[in-house]
C-alpha cells in the first residue's frame, strides 16, 4: 500500500479553508498539520476537518507534521518573508498568488529559491479552471495569429474600506489584477516585446487603462482596464476561424466562424470546489510522487508581474 502524501497548510482563512477542501477530496493525500498566526482559527480550521495538528510556528509544522506539501496562504506584504522561511526546510512549496507586491521582491525570493535549487509553485489557478484548459487544449492544435484580449475591473478604494492595507490597495495591479494579467502568459505565445499604454491610472477615482502588448510569435494583446467604476472581468481570444469568451472567467463559448456561440463545459471538480483549486491540488500530488504536474512556477508568476510593471510603471 502506497503511502499518502503528507500536505500542511500555512494560514487558516477563506484560501486554505479551500485548499483543504481540495486536497482532503484526494484519497492518496493527508493533510497533517496547520500553522497560522491566529491560532484559534487554526483550531477552528482543524476541528472542520479533522487535522490532527495545530502548531505554534513554522519551525513546528516543519519538525512535527512531517508533511511533503506545504500550501502558503499568508496575506500578501507576509508572503516574501512566509516564503524565504519555508525555503529552510525540505517542503515542496505552493505559494498564493501574488508572491510578492513587487518584481523586485520576487525576484529575491526567486534567487534565494535558485540558490538552494528549489522550485516554488505559485497557485495561479485560473490556469487549472476546466474552461481555461479547454481553450489551452483547442488552441495548440491551431495555426494563426491569436488576439488575447482582457477585461479587467479593479476598485482599490472599496478593498481599503473592506479592510485591506494601505500597502497592497496602493499595489492593487499586483495584489488583483495578477488573476487576469496571467491570460496573456496562459494563451500569448513567447514574450512581450512590446507595450504600449494609453490613460492614466488614477486609483482614487474613475479612469480607463488600455495597453497594446506584442508577442515575439506575432500574438497580439489588449488589456482593457477600468478603474474605480463598474465593469467584468472577461477574456476573448480570437483566432482566424474561431472565438472562445470567458466571462465570468468560470465560464465560456466557442464560436467557429458563421457559426453561433456553444457552451463549454465546466468539470465537476470547478463545480464542487472553487475552481481549479482541485485540478491543482492533484497537479501538486503529482509533482510529489515524482511525476511531472502542471502547475505555474514562481518564474512564471514573475513573468506576469513583469508584463504588468510595463503596463503600469509601477
Amino acid at each position: 500500500m502506497k503511502s499518502k502524501v503528507k500536505v500542511a497548510l500555512i494560514g487558516a482563512g477563506y484560501t486554505a479553508n479551500e485548499h483543504l477542501k481540495a486536497f482532503k477530496d484526494i484519497e492518496e493525500t493527508e493533510i497533517v498539520g496547520i500553522f497560522s498566526r491566529t491560532r484559534e482559527r487554526a483550531e477552528n480550521l482543524a476541528k472542520n476537518y479533522s487535522v490532527k495538528g495545530v502548531y505554534n510556528s513554522i519551525e513546528e509544522l516543519w519538525e512535527k507534521s512531517e508533511a511533503q506539501i506545504v500550501v502558503i496562504t499568508v496575506n500578501e506584504p507576509s508572503m516574501p518573508k512566509t516564503i524565504e522561511k519555508c525555503l529552510q526546510f525540505g517542503w515542496l512549496i505552493i505559494a498564493e498568488k501574488p508572491p510578492a507586491l513587487s518584481v523586485d521582491e520576487a525576484e529575491y525570493v526567486l534567487k534565494i529559491a535558485s540558490e538552494k535549487n528549489k522550485e516554488i509553485y505559485i497557485a495561479l489557478n485560473r490556469a487549472s479552471y476546466s474552461v481555461t484548459r479547454y481553450v489551452v487544449n483547442e488552441i495548440e492544435k491551431k495555426e494563426g495569429k491569436r488576439v488575447i484580449i482582457v477585461q479587467d475591473q479593479e476598485d482599490p478604494e472599496r478593498a481599503l474600506n473592506l479592510g485591506q492595507p494601505k500597502e497592497v490597495t496602493e499595489r492593487w495591479m499586483y495584489a488583483n489584477s495578477i488573476h487576469l494579467f496571467d491570460y496573456f502568459r496562459i494563451f500569448g505565445r513567447g514574450e512581450a516585446i512590446k507595450v504600449k499604454t494609453f490613460g492614466e491610472l488614477n486609483n482614487k477615482k474613475p479612469c480607463f487603462i488600455e495597453s497594446h502588448i506584442e508577442f515575439d510569435s506575432g500574438d497580439y494583446g489588449v488589456y482593457q482596464a477600468f478603474w474605480n467604476e463598474p465593469a467584468p472581468w472577461a477574456v476573448a481570444v480570437h483566432l482566424p476561424d474561431v472565438r472562445y469568451e470567458i466571462r465570468p472567467l468560470e465560464e465560456g463559448k466557442k464560436q467557429v466562424r458563421w457559426g453561433k456561440s456553444e457552451e463549454i463545459n465546466v468539470d465537476e471538480w470547478d463545480r464542487k470546489f472553487k475552481p481549479g483549486f482541485r485540478r491543482q491540488a492533484a497537479e501538486m500530488v503529482k509533482i510529489a510522487t515524482g511525476e511531472r504536474g502542471e502547475v505555474p512556477t514562481l518564474e512564471d508568476a514573475i513573468k506576469t508581474m513583469k508584463l504588468i510593471r510595463e503596463v503600469y510603471k509601477i
